[in-house]
């Protein structure tokens, strides 16, 4: 019998359900890809013989914006200076694009005709938008139109550096 009893208690292990042991744990595989914002402009130069009260400007086509962004980005164009354009006695920047004694202004114009939706240059503190939900991998075109000053106070050349900066649309 106590064989008996034996078996039936191995019998009575052997086929009791067993556990299920659940998971107490779970992961996440996160793959980030950054965004970034990356332009160029070509050329990267301007330089326009101007006289006293004079406009002169480019094709509306003449600079080239190549978007290498992964994102959409507005762009902004503005004077990279404080208050003046270097050389010899300096022009103060108008932000008004109003000329006068040895005060300068700039308008851009992207891909239009000048006259038509030009966009004052400021400093750069206070950018004016040049192109707004720029598409990734894009390009586009712009052209700038120098307002020169009504008189000059000396024969130097002046040196300016205009600057498009991307950010994030909104």
């Amino acid at each position: 019998m106590k064989r008996w009893l034996f078996v039936f208690l191995v019998l009575v292990v052997l086929l009791m359900p067993t556990a299920v042991f659940a998971a107490k744990t779970a992961d996440v595989v996160i793959t980030a890809t950054p965004g970034y914002i990356s332009i160029s402009v070509d050329p990267g130069v301007w330089n326009p013989s101007v006289t006293e009260s004079t406009t002169e400007n480019t094709t509306t086509t003449y600079f080239t914006v190549t978007n290498a962004c992964t994102i959409v980005t507005d762009q902004t164009i503005g004077v990279n200076t404080t208050d003046n354009w270097s050389g010899g006695a300096g022009w103060i920047h108008s932000d008004t694009c109003v000329p006068a004694v040895a005060t300068v202004g700039l308008k851009a114009n992207k891909g239009g005709t000048w006259g038509t939706s030009d966009i004052t240059v400021p400093k750069i503190a206070s950018a004016a938008m040049l192109s707004d939900n720029q598409t990734t991998g894009g390009s586009y075109q712009f052209g700038l139109s120098i307002w020169a000053p009504t008189s000059f106070l000396d024969g130097d050349a002046k040196v300016v550096t205009t600057r498009i900066t991307a950010a994030a649309a909104n």
